[in-house]
């Protein structure tokens, strides 16, 4: 791949350290040990959040669904905060040298998220409270990531709702 190549060439022209690069032989899997289980444990956890929201929701997540690419990017999130390697770490713990402990809801379930616009603070007797679905959270500020069909908004401050509320698909569709 040409443009894989070109970056890779560049990023090593940028690193002050040496830098080897290598290529593995063509369609050879075990050669890529690593990145084959980081695939596969990806590919695990989207089947099963997609597996959690036809369970709560009564319906498969298609390819077409805006909620699919927020699985996938909360897929890696949670992989890279949670996941344990062989080391007894994650690869949180590894880059920040910290456990993550900041709040975290379930992929897809109805919360409510406070607006966090000026505008808001004016209009002092409407609610700032907004029911949304929660899609994930922002890796650099650890805002969550919430939305309505398909518009999506960093929020600072959620609150979830009763459980028999959880689920509104009428926020999903």
């Amino acid at each position: 791949e040409p443009e894989m190549t070109s970056i890779l060439a560049e990023l090593k022209r940028r690193r002050s350290q040496r830098t080897l690069l290598r290529r593995a032989p063509r369609y050879s899997h075990q050669s890529m040990g690593h990145a084959e289980q980081a695939n596969a444990a990806l590919e695990a956890l989207v089947r099963t959040l997609c597996a959690k929201l036809k369970e709560k929701y009564g319906r498969e997540v298609t390819p077409r669904d805006s909620v699919l690419p927020w699985v996938l990017r909360h897929a890696g999130w949670l992989i890279t905060r949670f996941r344990v390697m062989e080391s007894g770490r994650t690869s949180f713990f590894l880059s920040t040298k910290k456990n993550y402990h900041g709040e975290v809801l379930e992929m897809g379930e109805a919360c409510w998220a406070c607006d966090p616009t000026p505008r808001a603070g004016e209009a002092k007797l409407v609610s700032r409270w907004t029911k949304m679905i929660w899609l994930g959270k922002v890796s650099v500020s650890d805002e969550h990531i919430c939305g309505v069909k398909s518009d999506a908004h960093k929020i600072r401050s959620v609150r979830r709702c009763p459980e028999e509320q959880r689920w509104d698909a009428t926020l999903l569709d």
